[in-house]
């Protein structure tokens, strides 16, 4: 039996959270906190190696995929919010400052898509025992739990690491999986794969999970959505090294004798 003090606690925590001023107040300052610590702090191993990405490809016009070991995705993300950059020097604002706020703003969208994602996914869980506007008021202090964690905004805005973008595709591949969208949830889980390697690991229980609700027929559907997303994501990386000289080079060297000997095959 859980105590009628520590309930008469939990109700009034809720209610205070679901207040509208206290949310928004404390909506405004995780975001405020974030924006203060991205220009001024960073782990310049991390953020350096993102920089690079982005010089190479719009300053120096090379390919980025030389040195890229992750999906294709992410390089995307990466490369697709440098010209806000490149935009502010041209208005002659060029410092360090500028350059981590804008390597750093995806993370910071993915914590808000994150607490985005918990909010729908708590009020839409089907928990028969609380009110819609308990859920409701349950769901607000989750998401808000998350956007004003510390370490949340420590990874995402002071360290500058981009563990935020697979973790949202992860958790929206949850809320797809709860609404038994089997192929959105196989491909926002591939998504997340192509970004860091932990949602890999996470196949197996979706796959279980979806057993016992779905035909094999709908999951091998969603499995080769997956597969394809996959493939179209890391089959560019394989570019650079199929098309480098050297590599013809050797390909041709090492061919060109056994071609014209065929003596070689006796």
């Amino acid at each position: 039996m859980i105590p009628l003090s520590f309930k008469n606690t939990a109700t009034k925590i809720l209610a205070q959270f679901s207040q509208a001023k206290f949310f928004w107040f404390a909506v405004i300052t995780g975001l405020l906190v974030r924006l203060v610590f991205a220009p001024i702090t960073s782990y310049a191993f991390d953020v350096g190696a993102f920089l690079k990405h982005d010089e190479l490809f719009y300053l120096a016009e090379v390919n980025p995929l030389y040195w890229w070991s992750y999906g294709v995705p992410y390089l995307g993300i990466l490369l697709g919010f440098f010209p806000l950059k490149l935009a502010a020097n041209l208005l002659g604002v060029d410092n360090i400052y500028v350059t981590q706020s804008v390597l750093k703003l995806p993370f910071i969208l993915a914590d808000m898509g994150i607490a985005a994602v918990l909010y729908h996914l708590v009020r839409t869980l089907p928990l028969p025992r609380l009110s819609k506007e308990k859920l409701e008021d349950l769901a607000k202090v989750v998401a808000l739990y998350w956007w004003v964690h510390p370490f949340a905004i420590f990874i995402s805005s002071v360290h500058g690491m981009f563990d935020a973008i697979p973790t949202f595709f992860v958790l929206l591949a949850v809320f797809y999986a709860l609404h038994r969208k089997v192929s959105r949830s196989y491909a926002t889980l591939a998504i997340a794969t192509t970004i860091k390697l932990f949602p890999f690991f996470l196949f197996p229980l979706f796959f279980f999970y979806f057993w016992q609700t779905h035909r094999f027929k709908k999951q091998l559907w969603g499995i080769g959505i997956a597969f394809l997303i996959g493939v179209a994501s890391f089959a560019p990386l394989l570019i650079p090294v199929l098309t480098r000289e050297t590599f013809l080079n050797s390909l041709f060297f090492h061919t060109s004798g056994v071609l014209s000997d065929p003596s070689a095959f006796s």
